[in-house]
């Protein structure tokens, strides 16, 4: 497992959620948005923009970056700079049959071409590690999934190796 982009995402999870309790989730769409209707502190306003920069993360903006800046009245406001956007290109598992590997890529939400969405990423891959007993995914366990960036052409791929589960 990619410990580092698990963790990662975890953060940027959590980051959303602080965000959303701060009341700044509804004015990120301005790209300029204050800190609530109130004054705000640093860490109040480092973590509505560590939320800004995982909501973009998660519409396939990788790269944005989010500027506080503080007002005369008090205020933080934000800009951000999203960068390039990112799209899906493909999955590669690695390890199981060709039936399994058929069934389970077609339950990926994303399909090629599609804005890459972390949280859709991890909730596939969440189902794949905790599958139900008689489910389709019980048959491998994950070993190793790694998130490949090809910059040049703003795409990411996914690779999953797994093992035969015992």
């Amino acid at each position: 497992m990619n410990w580092k982009l698990r963790i990662l995402q975890t953060a940027a999870v959590a980051a959303v959620v602080t965000g959303v309790l701060l009341g700044v989730w509804a004015k990120y769409r301005t790209r300029s948005a204050p800190c609530g209707q109130q004054p705000c502190g640093d860490a109040a306003a480092s973590t509505a923009a560590a939320a800004l920069k995982s909501h973009y993360m998660d519409q396939g903006y990788f790269w944005a970056q989010v500027d506080p800046a503080l007002l005369t009245d008090g205020k933080h406001r934000f800009t951000v700079t999203p960068g390039d956007l990112y799209r899906f290109d493909k999955l590669t598992i690695l390890g199981a049959s060709d039936d399994w590997i058929g069934r389970v890529s077609g339950s990926l939400p994303l399909k090629k071409g599609d804005i890459y969405r972390p949280s859709l990423a991890r909730a596939w891959l969440d189902s794949v590690e905790r599958p139900a007993a008689n489910s389709l995914y019980a048959q491998y366990r994950p070993k190793k999934f790694e998130v490949d960036f090809d910059r040049e052409r703003h795409l990411i791929s996914l690779v999953l190796d797994v093992s035969k589960a015992e």
